[in-house]
């Protein structure tokens, strides 16, 4: 599968010091690529990972003061879209921004509020892929309550 992943640019992928998204991003990165998958990470010029890494923002601008911050998250965002045909999904870590991009890519993301009911389905007629990610201390499904499950999981 041909992954996309969206890093923020505040900090280097992975971070030199602080930056829990940063760190998250390189590690489902890495860890994707080494299960077979075509993974290119979007992040600051100066990232450190194993996959593709594609950037527009030379270097974090929380490090550089003279970089715009919004200036250099829109750059970056529009360069994840002007390339979604090249994937098959794009998995944000961004924030809230690559959402007001999302509906002029050719596939679609879903972003889910902590906390909130939800259901997914498949409402074409290809395949869908669908990846959950879960972040914190603990990633057990136990702590997961599923008020409906087709594939029984209840």
């Amino acid at each position: 599968m041909r992954i996309a992943l969206i890093s923020p640019i505040a900090w280097r992928t992975p971070p030199k010091k602080y930056g829990p998204w940063e760190q998250v991003v390189v590690l489902l990165a890495d860890g994707l690529a080494a299960r077979g998958h075509d993974v290119t990470l979007f992040a600051t010029g100066d990232s450190r990972t194993a996959v593709r890494l594609r950037a527009v923002c030379p270097r974090p601008y929380e490090e550089d003061k003279s970089l715009d911050s919004k200036v250099w998250e829109c750059m970056h965002i529009a360069e994840v879209f002007e390339h979604a045909d090249d994937f098959d999904i794009i998995h944000n870590h961004f924030d809230f921004l690559p959402l007001s991009y999302a509906g002029l890519a050719a596939g679609d993301s879903v972003d889910i509020p902590r906390n909130t009911f939800h259901r997914i389905a498949n409402a074409g007629k290809e395949d869908m892929v669908f990846i959950e990610v879960q972040q914190g201390a603990y990633f057990g499904e136990d702590d997961i309550e599923r008020l409906e499950d087709d594939y029984g999981r209840v």
